[in-house]
C-alpha cells in the first residue's frame, strides 16, 4: 500500500498537469496531517502509559508530532517553513542511510513511505525558497 502511495506522490510532484498544485496541497495537507497524528499518538504511548514496548521508538523520526503543525502551514510562503522542511528532509535522510543499522528493527514496509517524506520535504523545501526569492524580487 505505502508503495503505490510512493508511485502516486511520486506522479504528483515530478509530472506537469494544470491542476497539479491543488492537488499536491490536498496531499501534503492530508499526508502530513496523518504522519502528525501518528506521532502524536506514538509520542502519547511513549509518555503518557506504561507501555514499555513504545519506549524509545525510533517511529518518532517519520511519524514527528510536528508535522501536525506543519500540515497547516504547508504552502505558506514563509522562512520558518521553508526551514522546517529542510530539517524534516535531513532527518529522513539520516533515517533512510540508517535504517538497517538503528538499534531498533523498523519495518521494511515504511521504506516507501520515509522516501515519499524525502522526495515531498525536498520540494517543499525548494518551493518555498523559489516563492520567496520571487516575492523579494
Amino acid at each position: 500500500m505505502f508503495f503505490v502511495l510512493l508511485i502516486v506522490a511520486s506522479l504528483l510532484t515530478f509530472n506537469n498537469y494544470r491542476n497539479k498544485q491543488k492537488a499536491l496541497r490536498v496531499f501534503d495537507t492530508v499526508f502530513f496531517l496523518i504522519l502528525g497524528l501518528a506521532g502524536l499518538l506514538l509520542l502519547f504511548m511513549w509518555f503518557g502509559t506504561d507501555h514499555y514496548v513504545y519506549r524509545y521508538n525510533f517511529n518518532l523520526l517519520w511519524a514527528l508530532p510536528t508535522n501536525l503543525v506543519a500540515a497547516f502551514v504547508v504552502h505558506r510562503n514563509k522562512a520558518w517553513v521553508k526551514g522546517y522542511f529542510r530539517i524534516v528532509f535531513w532527518i529522513s535522510l539520516a533515517l533512510l542511510v540508517t535504517w538497517f543499522f538503528l538499534p531498533q528493527q523498523m519495518n521494511d514496509a515504511l521504506l516507501p513511505l520515509v522516501i515519499i517524506i524525502i522526495i515531498r520535504s525536498w520540494f517543499l523545501s525548494k518551493k518555498q525558497n523559489n516563492a520567496a526569492e520571487r516575492s523579494n524580487a
